[in-house]
């Protein structure tokens, strides 16, 4: 019998390969993982990295932490779309429409609307896409979460996150977050701010206490 012909009648055929559109935003992450806490090697806690990119005109975020949970619940809390929402300057996020990636096992689509300079408005849909990398949904071993903004408007042109879950142990999962954003009056303290803000959502929702509320 052949090798090619044993890795199929053997059982051995790989899975066939993810469906593209599943990356981290970057290939490194520059964020380091956090320091050991009073013998605590996996704190719960996010360390954070930002800068701009002057070619792309963008700034960037990275961040690195560690969650006190199994990677079934941490993904099972980031299914809900008001975690991964974004709460701080911004008027109302809403879901309006599920199951809208036919490669995810998760998706969604929001429409946020957030203050703007000269006492308008700004709406805009941001679609997420989670998909379990290696395992399968029900038992996932690593999970990619991408969310990319639908459409640019006149004060936002970029708003990108990528979110990579990994295991520790049965009891800790491993955070890699990343977020690109050009916009009208943001930094890269904002970018950084936002993945802070995501990672202690997604603690609270695993902990089973109350997400903070939209505030402008």
């Amino acid at each position: 019998m052949t090798a090619a012909v044993c890795v199929s009648a053997c059982g051995l055929s790989k899975s066939p390969p993810p469906p593209p559109g599943y990356d981290p935003l970057e290939a490194v992450n520059k964020a380091s993982f956090p320091d050991a806490v009073d013998g605590d090697a996996h704190p719960e806690k996010l360390s954070t990295i930002n800068g701009h990119d002057d070619d792309l005109s963008e700034d960037w975020a990275h961040g690195k932490g560690y969650i006190h949970a199994s990677i079934k619940d941490v993904w099972t809390a980031m299914q809900d779309f008001n975690v991964l929402a974004q709460h701080r300057r911004i008027k109302s996020s809403t879901q309006t429409a599920t199951n809208t990636d036919s490669t995810a096992d998760v998706s969604w689509t929001v429409h946020d609307v957030a203050p703007a300079p000269f006492g308008i408005s700004v709406e805009f849909d941001i679609k997420d896409r989670q998909r379990a990398m290696e395992g399968t949904k029900d038992e996932p071993t690593r999970v990619m979460v991408r969310e990319d903004l639908v459409m640019t408007t006149a004060f936002i042109e970029v708003s990108s996150n990528s979110y990579e879950l990994t295991v520790i142990d049965g009891s800790t999962t491993a955070i890699s977050a990343m977020r690109h954003l050009n916009a009208t009056s943001t930094s890269p303290d904002d970018a950084s701010q936002f993945i802070s803000d995501i990672f202690d959502q997604i603690v609270k929702k695993v902990h089973g206490q109350e997400l903070p509320p939209y505030s402008t």
